[in-house]
């Protein structure tokens, strides 16, 4: 729909007629609050004959300003959802449905006596600040409502108007290599883990675009998808694609999408030079399109400054403007595959819902628990060892086990027991809690696996407030880092103690811990916290422990041992399948193309990796085969280092390029073989030598002639590189 017909709309509505839709929610005596998310819903009068999707639109009444909120909603779909933004002000609302392809009204609310469109419509509120002059003098007003300190707007962007008052600094232009946030871009979606090859169980979890028609697409190639992409990509480009659709600043000049690079396959050469997050399906670049009488306006570099900034907004973990006409956006991984023992420990104290005590109504249910309901599917919830389990426990003035880590092994008995959490109001105890947790649930006879499982342990405080008198957390937080938990600390507000918040977090607080401003932002660390989250690591005891474990082809599982003086020596065997071993000082999720880190890979079912070190070895071990059975042991010695001579080679692996890819008539055939030999492996003090041979050998074959007579051309490329580090 173009901005003549928007404009048109609410004059269309009042003379149309024949609806095929008939909403039955919102009412005229609906009442709506801005940032609550309003359900629509409707029934089917007439089977709808050309289309199967409408668009919703909020008009306010008597006005010629209609607004986009929702677009490509199925017909049969009978109802949907939206956001009342922060920026809407209050006032009288009407809601249409519009068939998408002709622009043409099926349906709309509030009615009068049944037939002729009312002249009231249903309410919407705008509590709070409704504008910037309302704020102090270095505040502003941000889309919840909320009058905020200048430091956090042009860091949260979530001004009401979209805009940081000249108080606060203006909207400062989005230009050519700024970043959001601004931080290197491992630091925002976590560590690149492993290039992700075509027929592998990660290539599986990757999925084919289709949330929105209205994105245009670069050309497929042998090695460019532009249509495949993580889960969490697609979900994040089906907002930014709304976002634009409804977006007067693109809106304007009919804007839309070109995705110009998304899921790329690696070259067999990849380095960490030159690796990328496209090879995992993470990251994606795009641009503006504009019909040709809007093309001057859609390359102006300020528009896709602001671009870039929608992408922010959209729930994309990190973006940068490449150039003035690119965007590129990257998010953290999909669904954890990593099981972990989990507890969520909830403040449930008066400040959270009480308005006398600087509260919100309903924001524990809405938002605490909002956020859990959020965090359960970002995992493999079951029973299993390979599986997530999740506990819950509220605290205030007293604490209270909301449920055990073995009480429910499925995503929905977890989530109506979540919906079921009753908010207890009072004070903040927080000390108590933590000893609850610790006391009570951190048990394996309350479902938390043995340490033989090489499960880590991670649990996630929420609070808004400092404890009270008496009740500091210091010495409780203390035990639980004692007993290698993973704690991370989530502090919402101004009330939180950063002391205390940094007692509670394990160390380093910048991955452990979280300032937030408000409850509204909560949901915005979903994707980082679960990421984090997932890629907890579990503690390997020198001499005494030995952890087994299950994992799957191309996934990953971490530990660390802990720093003693002595040389180490990192075994890994498989009784089933095999496994890569990589280890690093500095790097907590080493892999094949992490910094500082050494590996041992290849065919040999039993793998020993010598280190040398008074700090922490981190390791993470890698399934190979579609099965792999590990068992993983740590011994500390106080001889020297173990020292690796070893020659493996890999499995010979083909890649055929299909027919349909090359010229009539051709296909064309790689195989590889890598040989290592040499290889003397310690992190410090002692000398890596490493010296690679592949071979590869190209094998093209081209039908000739009506006889289809065929003529085989094979070349063999042999390359020989050494590494030595010291």
């Amino acid at each position: 729909m173009n901005l003549f017909a928007l404009l048109a709309l609410a004059a269309v509505i009042c003379a149309a007629s024949g609806y095929d839709l008939s909403i039955t929610y919102p009412v005229q005596t609906s009442a709506i609050t801005s940032g609550d998310t309003i359900s629509v819903t409707w029934t089917i009068a007439t089977q709808p004959s050309g289309y199967s999707k409408v668009d919703v639109y909020l008009l306010p009444v008597d006005s010629f300003s209609p607004s986009l909120a929702k677009y490509d909603v199925s017909v049969n779909d009978l109802s949907t959802q939206f956001e009342i933004k922060g920026s809407i002000p209050s006032g009288q609302y009407w809601i249409a449905l519009v068939e998408a392809s002709a622009s043409t009204i099926q349906g709309y609310s509030p009615k009068k006596n049944g037939e002729d469109i009312a002249t009231l419509g249903f309410q919407i509120t705008r509590e709070g600040c409704q504008s910037h002059s309302e704020c102090g003098s270095t505040q502003y007003c941000d889309n919840q409502g909320y009058c905020y300190d200048c430091s956090a707007c042009s860091t949260s962007l979530d001004a009401f108007d979209g805009n940081c008052p000249v108080k606060c600094g203006g909207s400062v232009s989005f230009g050519v290599g700024d970043r959001l946030p601004d931080m290197p871009e491992p630091e925002a979606i976590g560590t690149f883990k492993d290039v992700i090859m075509p027929g592998t169980p990660r290539h599986n979890e990757l999925t084919t675009y289709s949330g929105s028609t209205s994105i245009d697409y670069a050309a497929t190639t042998s090695t460019s998808y532009p249509k495949i992409m993580s889960k969490r990509l697609d979900d994040k480009l089906t907002n930014l694609a709304n976002l634009v659709k409804t977006t007067n600043a693109f809106l304007q000049y009919e804007a839309s999408l070109l995705i110009v690079e998304s899921y790329v396959v690696a070259p067999a050469n990849v380095d960490k030079d030159t690796v990328s997050y496209h090879m995992e399906g993470r990251a994606i670049k795009f641009e503006l399109v504009c019909p040709s009488y809007y093309s001057y306006q859609c390359k102006n570099v300020v528009l896709i400054g602001e671009l870039a900034r929608l992408a922010s907004n959209a729930g994309f973990d990190w973006v940068t403007l490449l150039d003035q006409k690119t965007v590129y956006a990257s998010v953290s991984e999909d669904k954890c595959k990593s099981p972990i023992d989990l507890v969520f420990l909830l403040d449930s104290s008066g400040s959270i819902n009480n308005p006398q005590w600087g509260g919100v109504p309903n924001q524990f249910e809405e938002k605490s628990l909002g956020f859990v309901k959020a965090m359960i599917p970002s995992f493999d919830v079951g029973s299993g060892d390979n599986e997530t389990r999740i506990g819950v426990a509220t605290f205030s003035s007293s604490s209270r086990v909301e449920f055990h880590l073995n009480k429910y092994f499925t995503e929905s008995e977890m989530l109506t027991a979540v919906d079921n959490i009753q908010y207890m109001s009072q004070g903040t105890r927080t000390s108590l809690a933590l000893k609850l947790v610790r006391e009570q649930m951190m048990l394996v006879s309350r479902g938390m696996r043995d340490e033989s499982k090489g499960i880590p342990r991670v649990i996630i405080v929420v609070t808004d407030g400092k404890a009270n008198n008496g009740y500091s957390p210091q010495a409780e937080a203390a035990k639980l880092h004692a007993l290698n938990y993973n704690v991370f600390a989530i502090g919402v507000g101004t009330g939180p103690n950063v002391d205390e918040l940094k007692a509670i977090a394990t160390d380093p607080d910048d991955d452990y811990m979280y300032l937030l401003k408000s409850f509204a932002e909560i949901f915005d660390i979903l994707d980082d916290i679960s990421s984090q989250a997932c890629d907890s690591t579990a503690k390997l005891e020198c001499d005494t422990q030995s952890i087994s474990l299950s994992i799957e082809q191309g996934y990953f599982s971490y530990f660390y041992v802990e720093g003693t003086g002595k040389h180490i020596d990192v075994s890994v065997s498989a009784s089933t399948g095999n496994a890569n071993v990589f280890a690093s000082q500095t790097s907590t999720t080493p892999g094949p193309f992490s910094d500082d880190t050494i590996s041992v890979i290849g065919s040999e079912t039993v793998k020993v990796l010598p280190v040398t070190t008074t700090g922490n070895v981190y390791v993470s071990v890698q399934g190979v085969n579609s099965t792999n059975t590990i068992t993983v042991t740590a011994e500390c010695l106080k001889d020297t280092p173990t020292t690796i001579t070893a020659t493996e080679t890999t499995t010979p692996t083909t890649r055929t390029i299909p027919w349909w890819l090359l010229p009539t008539k051709t296909t064309a055939t790689f195989t590889t073989v890598t040989t290592k030999s040499s290889v003397t492996s310690t992190i410090s003090s002692v000398t890596v030598t490493t010296v690679t041979t592949t071979r590869t050998t190209f094998t093209k074959t081209t039908n000739t002639g009506t006889s289809n007579t065929k003529t085989t051309t094979t070349k063999t490329r042999t390359t020989t590189t050494k590494t030595t580090t010291t």
